[in-house]
């Protein structure tokens, strides 16, 4: 199985990360980033997204995405296709 960890504002996102990916070493754990606030609202952003999850699909059959803070607000307008 595999988790796309979408952050949150700030420059302490690699801390969740590797904190997810400890608490769940049987996953493979995706963090991608646009920007260091996660700028999720970006035109850059769905590309991006778009990017990381084909390339999860092509190496897990169970693929899950989360978001923290901002990087909920902009899984849900990437989802939603916004």
């Amino acid at each position: 199985r595999a988790i796309i960890f979408m952050h949150g504002a700030g420059p302490l996102f690699k801390l969740p990360c590797w904190m997810l990916a400890r608490r769940m070493p049987d996953a493979m754990i995706v963090c991608p980033t646009v920007g260091l606030r996660g700028e999720w609202a970006h035109p850059d952003a769905a590309a991006a997204f778009q990017t990381v999850l084909s390339w999860t699909r092509e190496r897990s059959s169970a693929v899950y995405a989360i978001g923290w803070g901002t990087g909920g607000h902009g899984l849900l307008r990437l989802l939603n296709g916004n």
